[in-house]
């Protein structure tokens, strides 16, 4: 459908409109209600939880004055018979008395770089409506339906837990008097283990200036260069369960 009153023209055409964004996922800037400093119990605690939270570099003097590797001392105390009749509950589990309280860090606020959301290509139903300035130079408005975008997830969601963890028990106490040094990367979620973490319904319009080469009604081959702006707002979000 067309219009024209002098040199003052538009036109208005309908197709299928194919949206490829271009944008790679931004990191994630997590922020909880933990804060740094947070003092909490530990409680009854399994020996495989407990050494995945200890930093496996941490390192402790014994009375002797000889370091030694936190974790591996640890892995050897919790494996052998009378020590883990001492620290152990009937259930195999630290006893709540052992693992006492956990000076915590790292959790308030921290950026995961090498994880995101990027929204994947959809198509629509789009509208395109031209005005011509003059036979060469046009403004075009486009838009369509909102199409329903899927958000896929990149990369894994990992919190860096550090922190001291001190044991009221005596023998805890003499083999480590500064506590025993936190340090693990806790996995919360991994975002590409699903098609999908969650849809949105997105709005995109866009006006773009175009000059078309040749002349209408001689040439019937015109193309053109085009530059503009697009407007994305999306509503209607409904994370993936």
């Amino acid at each position: 459908m067309s219009y024209a009153e002098g040199v003052k023209r538009f036109s208005v055409s309908a197709g299928w409109l194919h949206v490829m964004p271009q944008g790679k996922a931004n990191p994630f800037n997590i922020n909880t209600s933990v804060k740094n400093g947070t003092v909490a119990k530990v409680g009854s605690i399994s020996p495989t939880s407990f050494l995945n939270s200890v930093d496996p570099n941490a390192t402790e003097v014994d009375v002797g004055g000889e370091p030694f590797n936190q974790k591996e001392f640890l892995e050897l105390a919790l494996n052998d018979d009378f020590l883990k009749g001492l620290l152990l509950d009937e259930e195999g589990n630290i006893k709540p008395e052992v693992a006492g309280e956990a000076t915590i860090q790292g959790l308030e606020q921290w950026h995961q770089n090498d994880a995101g959301l990027e929204v994947d290509d959809t198509d629509t139903l789009g509208l395109m409506f031209n005005y011509y300035l003059n036979d060469n130079v046009s403004l075009q408005f486009i838009g369509g339906i909102p199409p329903k975008v899927d958000i896929k997830g990149q990369g894994e969601i990992l919190a860096p837990l550090s922190g001291v963890a001190l044991s009221p028990h005596e023998l805890v106490k003499i083999l480590f008097p500064n506590g025993i040094t936190l340090g693990q990367a806790v996995p919360i979620t991994n975002l590409g283990n699903k098609p999908k973490a969650a849809s949105v319904r997105a709005w995109t319009p866009a006006i773009e200036a175009q000059y078309q080469f040749g002349k209408s009604g001689v040439n019937k081959f015109r193309p053109y260069l085009g530059v503009g702006l697009m407007y994305a707002h999306f509503n209607d979000i409904k994370l993936n369960d």
